[in-house]
């Protein structure tokens, strides 16, 4: 897995505000910063990157960094993004995560068409039909507070983050 969507727009799936995580220091490093450098080091190459707005301040503090060398699309809210083949990862702008456990995360990839999702709090991994389930090979990543997988359908919404009709 190697693309990830993080999603600093709207409203998360408690109801925060992930428009205003993205600029918050955390470590003397803004939010959006710090989780793009740690999902580089996790092995991500290609990011998409979901705002409220095409003149977002955040593409300033991604800008110009040495450390970030991965790919960059910026999206709105609204837009359409046509996902691949290959596994996808959806990231809310709020999370704070260290590589490995990023790495022992996307180790576990989903099946064939479907997406993982990592932010949260409930434990385990929950179905499409939110349902709780635990086996060794379904506990969340260190630092992680839940993870969900959907099949992948090529646009979500929140705060639900169910498929679009």
């Amino acid at each position: 897995m190697d693309h990830a969507i993080l999603v600093a727009a709207g409203t998360g799936i408690e109801g925060e505000n992930l428009s205003a995580c993205g600029e918050t220091e955390f470590g003397s490093l803004p939010q959006i910063k710090r989780l793009v450098i740690t999902a580089q080091r996790a092995g991500i190459r290609f990011f998409t990157i979901i705002t409220d707005r095409t003149d977002t301040p955040l593409k300033g503090l991604l800008a110009g960094d040495k450390r970030i060398d991965s790919s960059i699309s910026w999206h709105t809210l609204g837009t359409g993004i046509t996902l691949g083949d290959d596994p996808s990862l959806i990231i809310q702008s709020n999370l704070i995560t260290t590589p490995k456990a990023l790495s022992n995360f996307m180790e576990e990839e989903p099946a064939p068409g479907e997406i993982s999702v990592l932010g949260g709090r409930i434990e385990g991994r929950v179905d499409k039909n939110e349902r709780r389930r635990r086996s060794p090979t379904s506990t969340p990543a260190a630092g992680a507070r839940w993870a969900r997988s959907w099949p992948r359908a090529s646009c979500w919404r929140s705060p639900s983050w169910t498929p679009c009709p």
